[in-house]
């Protein structure tokens, strides 16, 4: 998809010289960019399979109610299983507050996926 941007010369904030104010540019640019996209399918039982295209690596995060934490959590990304252990904690819970700032939104553990495409 193309999107616009700026492509910029020089500083602009606190140019040294006149002349340092004068060399500084901004130009109107257009490029293309291949976006992410993660789509994740929670299957029940501890079993989820996540679709993911242009995606390094995600965090998926979880709830009891998603989740039994006294079992491994079963991830197929892509048609590659994982396995993971994760126990709920608090300091998980604060840092996801800390990304919605909604106390309806507290997710207790969270699991980190490298993804490989061979």
């Amino acid at each position: 998809m193309p999107v616009d941007h700026l492509v910029k010369k020089g500083t602009l904030r606190r140019a040294e010289s006149y002349e340092a104010w004068l060399n500084y540019c901004a130009t109107r640019s257009r490029s293309t960019f291949e976006g992410a996209r993660i789509e994740v399918v929670n299957l029940g039982n501890n079993r989820f399979r996540p679709k993911t295209m242009h995606v390094e690596s995600y965090s998926l995060w979880l709830h009891p109610n998603m989740v039994d934490f006294d079992r491994p959590v079963s991830v197929t990304t892509d048609g590659v299983a994982a396995e993971y252990v994760c126990e709920p904690s608090l300091l998980t819970a604060l840092e996801s507050f800390k990304r919605r700032h909604d106390w309806g939104l507290i997710y207790y553990a969270s699991i980190s996926v490298d993804v490989n495409h061979h």
